[in-house]
């Protein structure tokens, strides 16, 4: 496993040891590191990446691990920045809990969302039927209950 020869790693003139850049270290490890079978996450898919454990970029290959494209960008936090108004369990318990006490500026700082996005999940779990889809306030609702109208 790796390259052999005699100008191989130290004894080549452009090795740069600990200060190898991003994608060069990258190849590296992919040289010598066994590529499994399936992935070291989810164990389900063939890998594709192979991804830093600990975040030090270090020429050591037990800081690598082979993954599969969604497991690496689960682990990044890539899924989320490709995602970020998808909504969760947890954010929907957290903006229930928010919602009456908060404004929707305030819940969009704390939750990391746009107001659009936290004024929509809240309309779609019924927190915010005061309001009609064009913003406007409905004149049949009165303290959390409709009076009247349709």
């Amino acid at each position: 496993m790796g390259i052999k020869g005699i100008n191989a790693g130290v004894n080549n003139g452009m090795w740069k040891g600990d200060n190898v850049g991003y994608i060069s270290l990258h190849e590296w490890i992919r040289n010598r590191k066994p590529k499994p079978d399936l992935c070291e996450e989810c164990k389900s898919k063939p890998p594709h990446d192979v991804a830093n454990i600990s975040g030090e970029y270090k020429r050591d290959v037990n800081d690598y691990e082979w993954l599969c494209r969604s497991c690496h960008m689960k682990k990044d936090g890539r899924m989320d920045r490709l995602h970020p108004n998808k909504w969760n369990a947890k954010e929907i318990d957290m903006l229930n809990g928010l919602y009456p006490d908060h404004t929707q500026e305030q819940i969009s700082v704390m939750m990391n969302k746009s107001v659009k996005a936290v004024n929509m999940k809240a309309h779609r779990l019924g927190l915010r039927k005061e309001r009609n889809h064009f913003g406007k306030r409905n004149p049949n609702y009165k303290h959390g209950r409709h009076v009247g109208g349709v």
